[in-house]
């Protein structure tokens, strides 16, 4: 084989790790898992973990919880508060 056809070859040899390596380390942390609305929309009575990850162990009532919920219904269940699907969030809260 010659030299410059070695050279080709050797561009060509990555593994899958190394790619997905490479292109996972272009995507930003906080877009990673986390469909969570613009923090500009979010009402500033909800508890600091609604701009990241709440979850039913970050917050205090039911009724809390119950409010994060309703403010990302569009959205989904980001942070998956209603386990049940019922649309009723961490129902084991007080």
């Amino acid at each position: 084989m010659r030299q410059q056809d070695h050279r080709r070859f050797r561009l060509l040899d990555f593994s899958a790790n190394e790619i997905t390596d490479a292109i996972a380390s272009r995507i930003p942390s906080n877009r990673v898992n986390q469909p969570v609305p613009n923090p500009q929309t979010i009402p500033a009575n909800l508890p600091a973990c609604a701009n990241s990850d709440c979850d039913c162990g970050d917050l205090n009532t039911q009724a809390e919880a119950q409010a994060v919920f309703d403010a990302f219904a569009s959205s989904g269940d980001p942070h998956k508060l209603d386990q049940d699907k019922d649309r009723i969030a961490c129902e084991s809260l007080p």
